[in-house]
């Protein structure tokens, strides 16, 4: 924050002792492509994956709530989950998404 407030002083003076009063981060987690990772995690029983939403995660929640439930009752999710599952880094080969925001 220190070298924040330096840069704030330097362009707009008047603000140089407002000070900081709350902040507040939160993690901007992304894949190669761009795309979530969801589902199980191979060679790691029971343990499932829903991440790398690069900051869509609190829009999509919901839905992706919604599917892996689904899975964890055995039942088949409405949207296939193979395209997002953690094993497509393994290849090498990335394909970006071509509409990101």
């Amino acid at each position: 924050l220190d070298a924040m407030a330096e840069v704030v002083e330097r362009r707009a003076p008047a603000l140089g002792n407002a000070g900081v009063r709350t902040a507040w981060a939160g993690l901007y987690e992304m894949t190669p492509d761009h795309q979530p990772i969801l589902g199980p995690v191979d060679d790691l029983d029971g343990f499932w994956c829903a991440c790398g939403f690069s900051g869509h995660g609190f829009q999509q929640a919901p839905a992706v709530g919604h599917l892996l439930a689904r899975c964890f009752v055995g039942e088949r999710p409405e949207v296939p989950l193979d395209a997002f599952a953690h094993r497509r880094f393994t290849t090498g080969v990335v394909e970006p998404e071509l509409n990101v925001i």
